[in-house]
């Protein structure tokens, strides 16, 4: 009789900002083993769990190794989802999958697989402050559904935001997610058929870099297209017209702005920075109204304070 294939559980450690948590909520079991508060990954048993600044999910996914790789990129894409829609950067430990035999230890600066049912020892840290979220958000931003449609890229970028060492940082990355997002729509009749003529008097005058120069201004500029961008996003939403406006002014302004970062040495405000990443935030997921962890992502809450 053949062996049964040996099945296994995944055990991911996840970065987020040492503030923030999750915690059992009032229909959640109550935390056990590891400080273990139990939730749905999508389909999923699944358990968030927390040593001080440690935090990792076990996933009770009971598959062969095989299938198991094949799904990570699907299992991350969902927690940078999750991350856009929570308004707080999550991101897992990149593979490579170490595959552990029963009893054995976990590196919680590794991807783990675990024989099914398994419950990894891990070692306590300390901890400072934090702000806790019910985990049945987390399983509720979790388990929307995903399409080809989803900006993976974009939400697998602002996965990384709070990561970044400098509000400036976080701020160029905030707006090239915008620039990523938008497209560049080709201009009227009428502009196309004054290119075309100045394209030629430069071709004729041997001015290869002026005819080329004009062929890079028969799309509207990167500042309109987001401009659009946000202001369908903020349609979308419900916005009123003036607010969306204001969205879409503020949206073009920061990617102005970026150029300034990158090229002046300017700085940008607390305020620059939160209405940024509100607007990211309303362009991916369709939210205006922020979460329990978008003032620690603003940095409104210095180490020290007490919740």
């Amino acid at each position: 009789m053949a062996k049964p294939e040996q099945t296994y559980d995944l055990l991911v450690p996840l970065e987020m900002p040492k503030q923030t948590t999750f915690n059992a909520g009032p229909h959640s079991r109550a935390p056990g083993i590891n400080d273990e508060t139990a939730f749905r990954f999508a389909t999923w048993n699944a358990s968030f769990h927390e040593f001080g600044e440690i935090r990792y999910i076990v996933l009770r996914l009971g598959l062969p190794l095989v299938r198991m790789r094949e799904l990570l990129p699907t299992i991350f894409l969902r927690i940078a989802r999750a991350s856009v829609a929570l308004d707080v950067s999550m991101r897992p430990v990149s593979p490579p999958l170490t595959v552990l035999s029963n009893g054995e230890r976990a590196d919680l600066d590794r991807l783990s697989a675990i024989p099914s049912g398994g419950t990894p020892a891990v070692q306590h840290r300390s901890s400072s402050f934090q702000v806790g979220l019910s985990v049945e958000l987390f399983s509720d931003a979790l388990g929307k559904g995903l399409s080809v449609d989803d900006n993976a890229g974009a939400s697998r970028m602002f996965s990384d935001v709070d990561f970044e060492a400098t509000p400036d940082s976080k701020f160029v990355l905030l707006s090239t997610i915008l620039e990523l997002l938008s497209v560049r729509q080709a201009r009227d009749k009428q502009a196309q058929e004054l290119l075309n003529k100045w394209k030629a008097d430069a071709m004729k005058a041997k001015r290869q870099d002026l005819a080329q120069a004009l062929d890079l201004m028969r799309s509207e500029s990167i500042g309109t297209s987001i401009f659009e961008l946000v202001s369908k996003a903020a349609r979308a939403a419900g916005c009123e017209e003036k607010v969306a406006k204001t969205f879409s002014e503020s949206a073009r302004d920061a990617y102005r702005k970026r150029g300034k970062l990158l090229h002046a040495g300017v700085s940008v405000s607390k305020e620059e920075l939160s209405t940024l990443r509100s607007i990211v935030r309303l362009v991916l997921v369709g939210d205006t109204k922020g979460t329990p962890f978008t003032p620690i992502g603003n940095g409104e809450w210095e180490e020290g304070d007490r919740f």
